[in-house]
């Protein structure tokens, strides 16, 4: 009862946030720069409004349960619960014109993502899973299954990992036998793409909590595989994760000889 709710609270949320990213979409939005440790990232006027409509919905319904932002760090930080926030998911695509972005958000207890839900308002598309309860685009169940031919595969890099890193990967990709390798610079939407088949794996490179844990639950629930298995996450503002996530378990036992973590 206690996920539903607030996975029910979460979608509410999402559908409010994708509706003033599609009207900042279609109108333009303007660019800010985030300066972060060791890196700068893009940042709108788009985000900032997206996590202040989302941070408004879920902290009227859910007053008990803590906040993760991307932009804004912990709210309520005496709750043992949280949810995990990122407004704008594909930032540069959003401000390049590029409809490949979404609203994203998952529910962590326990160190376990018990409810994700990842948006894309221009193409409509609602991705809603539950830990034990299957994976969902707009309300139709979804499983991913392995296929014969080359695999497509998407990495998510994080601002850590250095040009020389990233050509290396691709490198070792395609002398692999990889079709296609995309970096699709929105995370969360790759491990929905994983979910309906689009794609046959997902490599995420020192993803933060913010890129994976919405996505990666929705793949999982799909019928995916992960390496290294993931029994427990921190929630933090600089967690991370290193780990492959795929339909087919041959295939991910290649991409870990090929050390492709």
């Amino acid at each position: 009862m206690e996920n539903d709710i607030v996975l029910q609270t979460m979608i509410k949320a999402a559908i409010k946030a994708g509706n003033i990213l599609k009207k900042m979409f279609i109108a333009g939005a303007t660019v800010g720069i985030k300066k972060g440790n060791d890196y700068y990232d893009i940042v709108s006027k788009a985000d900032i409004a997206s996590e202040n409509s989302i941070i408004k919905i879920l902290g009227n319904a859910l007053p008990n349960v803590k906040i993760l932002s991307e932009e804004k760090g912990f709210i309520n930080n005496q709750s043992q619960n949280t949810i995990i926030i990122d407004p704008l998911d594909g930032s540069s695509n959003f401000l390049l014109g590029i409809p490949h972005f979404s609203v994203a958000t998952a529910y962590v207890k326990g160190g376990q993502i018990l409810a994700s839900v990842v948006y894309n308002p221009v193409m409509k598309k609602m991705y809603t899973a539950q830990s034990g309860k299957g994976a969902f685009v707009n309300n139709k169940k979804i499983i991913s299954v392995a296929k014969k031919s080359l695999p497509y595969i998407a990495v998510n890099f994080s601002h850590k990992v250095t040009w020389q890193e990233k050509r290396l990967f691709f490198d070792k990709a395609y002398k692999f036998g990889a079709s296609r390798v995309l970096n699709n610079w929105s995370p969360n939407l790759d491990f929905c793409l994983l979910a309906e088949n689009k794609i046959d794996a997902v490599v995420s490179q020192n993803s933060l909590i913010y890129d994976f844990a919405p996505g990666y639950l929705i793949a999982k629930e799909s019928g995916c595989f992960e390496f290294p298995k993931i029994k427990k996450i921190k929630v933090g503002t600089d967690s991370t994760k290193n780990f492959i996530i795929g339909n087919n378990k041959k295939l991910l036992r290649k991409l870990v000889e090929e050390n492709m973590l």
